[in-house]
């Protein structure tokens, strides 16, 4: 036993990386003895920067092009349009990294209160933002992927991950259909972020995974609701 404990913490930064993705166990019980957040978020904004490097000027265009399907009056367009083009354009670049801390502290503290209400137990915050942060990494092959497409169609509308791909997809400035929302939240790298989180809450309260199961796939079923609800609220306006 004491062999095995060993060996978990003596995993190495590489080995925690390479096992997020071929052993998620593994890595999960050496970030939880051990737990770290600054690598992750170093290597997601590393990705995070070439990401809107690469597609910022696509972010904008697609903006514009739902700002302009409005209809607003030529004055509020133009200064939208001037807005656009300048300072803006680049917030994404400082609020990026500011978001993805926030998401992951929100994350963090969502699984703990309800591990502590549904598993019992011990945890801990800094373990569980440990494990959000880690598990997070899998979100950068989405992020590649989603560059590669929208550099190659020269255009954001219409480029998902997601299930809505078996939709067509509706008109810039249309609202959407709730089918289109809800295979929109449904997606291959969600769901594997999804086990991850079970494993991970598996993991820091030292209990099977048909336990843990219950609260992550709980919170998400509440955030879809809540973000369709949203989606279909303020959609056009974002």
């Amino acid at each position: 036993m004491t062999d095995e404990s060993t060996a978990v913490k003596d995993l190495s930064v590489w080995g925690k990386i390479v096992s997020n993705f071929t052993s998620p166990r593994e890595a999960l019980e050496s970030i939880n003895q051990n737990p770290s957040w600054l690598i992750p978020f170093i290597i997601g904004l590393v990705f995070f920067f070439i990401f809107q490097y690469a597609t910022v000027d696509y972010q904008m265009d697609y903006q514009l092009a739902k700002i302009e399907a409005r209809d607003l009056p030529a004055e509020q367009l133009e200064a939208a349009q001037s807005q656009m083009q300048g300072p803006a354009k680049y917030l994404g670049f400082i609020f990026g990294p500011i978001a993805m801390l926030v998401i992951w502290v929100v994350f963090a503290g969502c699984f703990l209160l309800m591990g502590n209400l549904m598993i019992g137990g011990k945890s801990n915050f800094k373990n569980m933002f440990a494990i959000v942060a880690w598990t997070s990494l899998v979100g950068i092959i989405s992020l590649i992927l989603m560059a590669f497409l929208i550099t190659s169609k020269g255009t954001m509308h219409g480029v998902a991950l997601d299930l809505s791909l078996l939709l067509p997809t509706p008109a810039i400035g249309a609202e959407p259909g709730l089918l289109y929302l809800i295979l929109s939240k449904i997606d291959l790298f969600v769901i594997w972020q999804v086990v991850l989180w079970i494993i991970g809450l598996s993991v820091t309260y030292n209990t099977t995974t048909q336990k843990a199961a219950p609260p992550i796939l709980i919170l998400w079923g509440l955030w879809i609701v809540v973000s369709i609800g949203f989606t279909s609220l303020f959609g056009n306006l974002f």
